[in-house]
């Protein structure tokens, strides 16, 4: 966005007003260092207004912040003029805005990270979402307006259906947010496709005895797309040896599943 641009988009996301950021706010705009910015009531009254910002009254100052009745202009967007511009009229509360600092252009690496256990994905895809020096995130498939949920490890869960079985010809976008309690904002695009981000889970291992030999029985996790015929997994097995105090490592691949059935590991 360059500073010239006049028009900046208000996100009206629900009623919730705050003065610390330590949440979303529930309107706001964004614009970055020295663009102008201009906010106004959404509801009018026949009575004077005046403006708070962060609950402390503000007058026109020519050059930073310009009031004319219900509006406000901030010719060149800072620091200093960010926060909770509040409009009031006779004591009472008209209208509110929060206004944060947009710092898009710093991100350089994509702070989005999406992953999945399966090509078969009618589950869910995991995305975390980080950045230093910010705290609130959210995180939505551009497809539709909903957010996504939030689980209890800080995880995004996207649920998205697809064919396994076919090419994927349009990659999965997901539009992320964040906020900082310095009143700083970005936001980010992140595409990938499904074959990309596969990490399968960890894999079921057990022992098993035949013919008086331990044998190391691997499959692959319960989550892991079917046909194993058509999806076979490679699987690394690293056996420890320890002797004389000395610890040797020894691995093993099997380049799939039926091999891996056919030839068991021994374990030593």
């Amino acid at each position: 966005m360059r500073a010239s641009l006049s028009i900046i988009t208000v996100l009206c996301l629900g009623s919730l007003k705050v003065s610390a950021l330590d949440i979303f706010p529930g309107k706001f705009v964004a614009g970055p260092k020295d663009s102008r910015i201009t906010l106004s009531c959404d509801k009018t009254t026949e009575t004077p207004m005046t403006w708070t910002l962060d609950g402390q009254e503000i007058e026109s100052e020519k050059g930073i912040i310009e009031i004319e009745d219900n509006t406000v202009t901030l010719p060149k967007l800072d620091v200093d003029v960010t926060g909770n511009f509040t409009c009031w009229s006779e004591g009472q509360e008209v209208d509110y805005t929060y206004v944060l600092l947009d710092m898009s252009d710093t991100i350089t690496d994509s702070p989005v990270s999406c992953t999945a256990e399966t090509f078969n994905c009618t589950s869910t895809i995991s995305c975390t979402m980080n950045e230093k020096g910010y705290e609130h995130f959210r995180l939505r498939d551009e497809r539709n307006n909903d957010w996504l949920t939030l689980s209890t490890d800080g995880r995004f869960l996207l649920t998205h259906k697809t064919n396994p079985f076919a090419e994927e010809a349009e990659p999965v976008v997901v539009l992320g947010e964040a906020v900082s309690t310095l009143k700083h904002y970005f936001k980010i695009r992140y595409s990938f496709y499904i074959r990309d981000i596969i990490r399968p889970g960890c894999p079921r291992v057990s022992v098993l005895k035949k013919n008086n030999v331990s044998v190391l029985d691997v499959n692959p996790p319960v989550s892991w797309t079917l046909p194993l015929s058509f999806y076979p997994l490679e699987h690394e097995i690293e056996f420890q040896k320890r002797t004389d105090g000395k610890i040797i490592s020894q691995f093993y691949t099997q380049p799939n599943v039926s091999t891996l059935f056919g030839k068991p590991f021994k374990m030593k």
